[in-house]
């Protein structure tokens, strides 16, 4: 009687174990983050979105499998960007671009990697604004490229499912021949407008003088008044020295 109750035991948790590991074969455990989409699918066809929590696929039988797309604002700089301005000056610029996935169906069924398109349309997009303008005009302005650049990205990238919040110009890297260049014409103006200022203040000193001229000789009584105000102010500054004793 002991061994038919111990046969049986044993032939009820090899059982359990056979099942325990068919259940662990066909199935298959998957925890959605609330950040992320879950696609699920059948056999190689789309069926849902899975919620976030945890859920069981079965692999075996239906063929199921779950592509996870981070949903979160991410971040990533596109150095070394060599570009022509408008008047044939090379310069290298760093780009800056803030996305996130927003429709992660089409960003999965649409491209076979669409952040690595929209590196691609922005790269494309900066050489040809980069191209309408001088080397004067993009110093002055980086705030307007980097308006325009996202504008014309933004509508393709939702194209493919991407949201492109913003893309910005980080750096402007000249070389060092030109750099020195800028520099030397930059010394150039700030001297020019030095000689400027002070021929202004000549030329304003000119005219107060031929204005005092003109009116001392209109009304000569002013350069009386004049005279005795020099007197004055002559005779307020005499030292008197007494003879020490």
């Amino acid at each position: 009687m002991m061994e038919m109750m111990l046969i049986t035991m044993a032939a009820a948790i090899a059982a359990l174990v056979a099942t325990h590991v068919l259940l662990h074969t066909m199935l298959e455990r998957v925890d959605v983050a609330e950040y992320e989409t879950a696609l699920l699918y059948r056999q190689g066809r789309y069926i849902r979105v899975l919620e976030a929590g945890r859920h069981w696929i079965v692999k075996v039988f239906l063929g199921e499998r779950v592509h996870l797309v981070d949903m979160r604002l991410t971040s990533h700089t596109i150095a070394g960007q060599d570009v022509l301005t408008a008047d044939a000056l090379q310069v290298r610029l760093t780009l800056l671009a803030q996305y996130r996935v927003g429709d992660a169906i089409t960003a999965t069924h649409a491209t076979t990697n669409a952040v690595d398109i929209m590196y691609e349309d922005l790269q494309l997009t900066l050489r040809e604004l980069v191209a309408e303008k001088t080397l004067e005009e993009l110093m002055k302005d980086k705030s307007a490229l980097a308006t325009a650049l996202t504008l014309r990205v933004r509508e393709r990238a939702e194209a493919y499912g991407l949201t492109l919040h913003q893309a910005g110009i980080k750096d402007i890297v000249l070389p060092g021949t030109l750099k020195a260049l800028l520099q030397s014409v930059e010394e150039a103006k700030q001297g020019a407008r030095a000689k400027l200022e002070g021929a202004r203040a000549e030329l304003a000193a000119t005219r107060i003088r031929l204005n005092t001229a003109k009116m001392i000789r209109e009304h000569p009584e002013l350069m009386r008044l004049r005279e005795l105000e020099v007197a004055s102010q002559a005779a307020e500054l005499k030292i008197v020295v007494t003879p020490q004793t």
